[in-house]
């Protein structure tokens, strides 16, 4: 249920944003759509590397360690859909380059949240 509440919060923000940022920019209906597609499945990603980061780091004292660990960790997270976007987005064009990048994310948030599964139950997705 907690999961299902940040992921609907996550497409209606991506939703929110991208519209109106595609319509100001004057991109076409389908670089908007891979756009929205794309902001949302990064936002899953943060929540699964959240959960992650509560996993690993969860008996931590400093505050400022772990935050240093969990921006490294997002980070080393983030860069196979980002060298995937960039080469999709190169070779065939921006809309591509999105949906290779929404793709990516989407089953390194799947594999995320299969290894941290049972910490679901008790965990608690303050962003």
């Amino acid at each position: 249920a907690l999961c299902g509440q940040q992921m609907l919060r996550v497409a209606v923000d991506s939703l929110l944003v991208m519209i109106p940022a595609g319509l100001i920019l004057g991109a076409s209906p389908m670089e908007i759509a891979a756009g929205v597609l794309a902001r949302a499945v990064f936002g899953l990603l943060y929540m699964g590397g959240n959960i992650l980061c509560q996993r690993v780091l969860g008996g931590l004292a400093s505050r400022a360690l772990s935050f240093v660990f969990y921006f490294m960790i997002l980070m080393v997270l983030l860069l196979p859909s980002v060298f995937v976007g960039l080469g999709l987005g190169f070779l065939l064009g921006i809309p591509a380059g999105l949906l290779g990048t929404a793709v990516c994310n989407v089953l390194l948030t799947a594999l995320l949240l299969w290894l941290c599964r049972n910490m679901l139950d008790c965990a608690e997705l303050n962003q």
